[in-house]
């Protein structure tokens, strides 16, 4: 939460809903992969080129 209020606060807010949902999608992403110790340039490489699937159903 601390994050999206920063974000608020410099740019002012976000300009549509959707919007806001991808920052929070993004931020979740790179936040994990700082606690699990991987590279996140490579993680989010790989989830582009499917290779690794983020969302579990």
């Amino acid at each position: 939460m601390r994050k999206i209020k920063t974000k608020l606060k410099i740019a002012g807010g976000f300009r549509n809903l959707q919007f806001s949902r991808y920052y929070c999608d993004a931020i979740s992403i790179i936040d994990t992969c700082k606690k699990q110790n991987v590279n996140i340039g490579k993680a989010i490489k790989d989830i582009f080129m499917g290779k690794k699937k983020i969302f579990a159903f």
